[in-house]
């Protein structure tokens, strides 16, 4: 239930600083020679898939040792990384298809940053592979992937739902790892608001690196408006989360990102506030340093007190991974927060989408019963207004 002076656990604090700049490092260190339930920490760690990187902080913060009562964490972390070695092996192969293929391809969100800002996979935990390819070369795409050791099984009783999606259905790994391959088509579900083209980004795409200019991703600007978009609007700030805001630690920190093309594209595309709010929280959870002009322009008309509520509303989220006990006072709170009508969204809401109402999960959407759901809505809003 959510507390009026509510604030982070330090377990929750300690995940999320791993997700930030280097400059946490003196509060990782402090938190992690204090009284902190290293359970707790490798619980959040995983639920996150974030149990690589938040190890390798602790780790390197605390001079190169864990402390003796982190249990488990390093066993599990190293076995974690192995299958991300592995799956980085695997989007080399990928890539390598796609080009032999001759296919135009855009790499998205994780597979992007890794072959950019971030050294490699095993620094940016995931399970997808995310490709964009333009809609005329998706059969090519296919066969690319199919040679590439990625195998796709065709079920008839799930044809309409992608017959609209923005990505054909998942490719599964036939060389024995757990990643899926997702070909993107588009950016968003169907039905978003948002004025982001994929076809436009691709024509604004940038090589990964000087060494790779063969490897194509999004402009840092382009790319922050998309992880921004995709995982406050497509999961509602219900998923995800610590990844979302590493990867915008990691572009603000070493992407080259100009803030006011950024700013810019966010408001061409109508996602202000969805890049407002990922900034403000990950400046309040990771640290990242994100400049105070950027977010007074972006800022929502919404008075400093009801902004400050739904901080607070959101950082209970993010730290308990939990969701409000009410779905509709919760989307009645995603509401204020995104003002969608001042965003220029018109009648576009996640929710009302079964696309996006699958990937916010079955968790956020059930409750126990009526009655407890009831009680937990009452304490909670209570706590909300600072009772």
């Amino acid at each position: 239930m959510l507390a009026s002076n509510y604030s982070p656990g330090a377990e929750a604090r300690l995940v999320f600083l791993c997700a930030g700049p280097r400059g946490n490092d003196p509060e990782i260190a402090r938190l992690a020679a204090g009284p902190v339930r290293w359970a707790a920490v490798t619980r959040i760690a995983v639920a996150a898939r974030a149990l690589p990187v938040v190890t390798r902080r602790v780790r390197e913060a605390l001079g190169g040792r864990l402390p003796a009562t982190a249990g488990d964490m390093g066993r599990l972390a190293m076995v974690e990384e192995f299958e991300l070695q592995r799956m980085d092996e695997r989007l080399d192969q990928t890539i390598a298809s796609f080009r032999t293929a001759k296919i135009r391809t855009l790499l998205l969100k994780g597979a992007a940053l890794a072959r950019s800002v971030y050294e490699s996979v095993v620094d940016r935990p995931m399970l997808d592979l995310d490709v964009l390819v333009s809609p005329g070369d998706t059969d090519a795409a296919r066969a690319a992937a199919l040679s590439a050791g990625w195998v796709w099984r065709h079920d008839v009783k799930y044809a309409p739902f992608f017959s609209t999606h923005h990505h054909l259905p998942p490719f599964r790994d036939g060389r024995g790892t757990r990643a899926l391959l997702e070909l993107h088509t588009g950016l968003f579900p169907a039905g978003h608001p948002f004025e982001l083209g994929a076809l436009a980004m691709m024509d604004r795409a940038v090589p990964a690196r000087e060494d790779s200019p063969e490897i194509l991703i999004p402009s840092p600007e382009d790319h922050l408006v998309y992880l921004c978009g995709h995982w406050v609007w497509s999961h509602m700030m219900n998923a995800g989360a610590w990844r979302a805001l590493r990867d915008v630690a990691a572009l603000v920190e070493r992407g080259g990102l100009n803030w006011t093309i950024a700013v810019a594209g966010a408001r061409r595309a109508k996602a202000t506030t969805c890049v407002y709010w990922t900034l403000r929280l990950a400046q309040r959870m990771a640290g990242v340093d994100v400049p105070a002009s950027a977010l007074a322009i972006m800022r929502p008309p919404t008075p400093e007190l009801v902004l400050e509520r739904l901080e607070r509303y959101f950082l209970w989220r993010l730290a308990e991974g939990r969701s409000c006990p009410s779905v509709r006072l919760g989307e009645i709170l995603w509401s204020a927060a995104l003002r969608p009508t001042w965003s220029g969204h018109r009648r576009a809401r996640p929710w009302k989408n079964p696309e996006v109402a699958i990937w916010v999960g079955d968790a956020a959407h059930a409750a126990p019963s009526a009655a407890r759901r009831f009680v937990e809505s009452v304490g909670f809003a209570r706590g909300f207004v600072g009772l």
